[in-house]
């Protein structure tokens, strides 16, 4: 019934459609910039679907995202009120990104590398592991907890490509990206379709059991960088979640200060305490891999839960608005 209901919904909202504009192809430098991760996301998926030989590769194709680029620019050109809500009213970007800046890395305490990156000399003379890092923008390497570290570079690439790479080198105990959690928003392109559509999905309401509540929008963005809005179905949008979100306001490269946090016992039957070394009063956030959070004010350095049911979490903390930890993952077993 309700497949039947969204088909039916398409069907009559879809008539109701803004005149096509034309766009030139240039790409709008705030979309450059704000949007580089998401773009990088769909330049991967788009290389992935056509099979592409280059799709593992660990520089995203330029072609790739230029095309991924430019249609999300004709979308926002539209300044439409449909653009306008995706861009500036709701913050739709992809709450999980396969494209970063960061890596993690460990290795144990006699590794050779270990009293270099420890005082956070990254290039030590291993010339074919010096030859990745630097052919590919890493520039700083901070150590985050005993033997882990954080390596960021200045470029948008497929980490997820990188890893097998590094992991080559034997002397790394595990590489993995780092992930940041945020909402349920996401957007997706159907790559089948001519000319392509890109979905904008809001998501809400009890994401820790999977968003109860969605809206979407759907675009079409032909070769020649015309841009229409076609429909857009779902659950009515309360006031509320109409955010802040100028261009101008969004930062592109969320940052944070990697401060210890530990989680014991893990996994654990739902009760567990947090720890981490802060100087004032924090909040604690607690995302499921749908992207929904519980958020728990901590007023100290400890944080006593018993609440969670079963399942897999990320937990992150921000303190004075900002982030202090990466995420960190939890396991709960009732």
């Amino acid at each position: 019934m309700q497949r039947l209901f969204i088909c039916v919904s398409l069907i009559c909202i879809s008539a109701i459609q803004i005149e096509l504009k034309a766009q030139d192809c240039s790409i709008h430098p705030l979309i450059q910039e704000h949007y580089k991760k998401d773009i990088a996301d769909l330049a991967l998926t788009f290389l992935e679907h056509t099979n592409a030989s280059f799709s593992d590769s660990i520089r995203i194709a330029d072609k790739a995202v230029q095309q991924m680029a430019q249609n999300m620019s004709a979308i926002f050109n539209l300044n439409s009120p449909e653009s306008n809500a995706v861009f500036k009213e709701y913050c739709i970007k992809n709450y999980i990104n396969r494209s970063s800046n960061e890596i993690i890395l460990s290795m144990n305490l006699d590794c050779p590398l270990y009293p270099f990156w420890s005082i956070g000399d990254l290039y030590v003379g291993h010339n074919e592991l010096d030859q990745i890092l630097n052919q590919f923008g890493f520039y700083a390497v901070k150590e985050i907890s005993l033997g882990e570290f954080v390596l960021t570079t200045n470029q948008v690439i497929n980490m997820q490509a990188i890893i097998d790479d590094l992991l080559s080198f034997k002397l790394f105990k595990e590489v993995y990206v780092q992930e940041l959690i945020g909402d349920g928003n996401k957007i997706y392109c159907d790559f089948d379709t001519d000319p392509m559509r890109f979905h904008f999905e809001l998501a809400w309401g009890g994401c820790l059991a999977g968003c109860t509540h969605k809206h979407e929008w759907i675009f079409e963005v032909n070769q020649n960088c015309e841009a229409k809005f076609l429909s857009s179905y779902g659950d009515e949008i309360s006031e509320d979640l109409i955010k802040d979100c100028s261009l101008d306001f969004i930062n592109p490269t969320i940052e944070f200060d990697h401060v210890p946090l530990s989680i014991y016992p893990n996994p654990n039957n739902g009760e567990f305490y947090i720890d981490a070394k802060l100087h004032s009063n924090a909040t604690v956030y607690i995302f499921n891999t749908q992207g929904g959070y519980l958020s728990y004010e901590m007023n100290g350095q400890r944080l006593k839960i018993n609440d969670l049911p079963s399942g897999v979490y990320f937990v992150q903390i921000q303190e004075k608005g900002k982030l202090k930890t990466r995420s960190k993952t939890l396991v709960v077993n009732k």
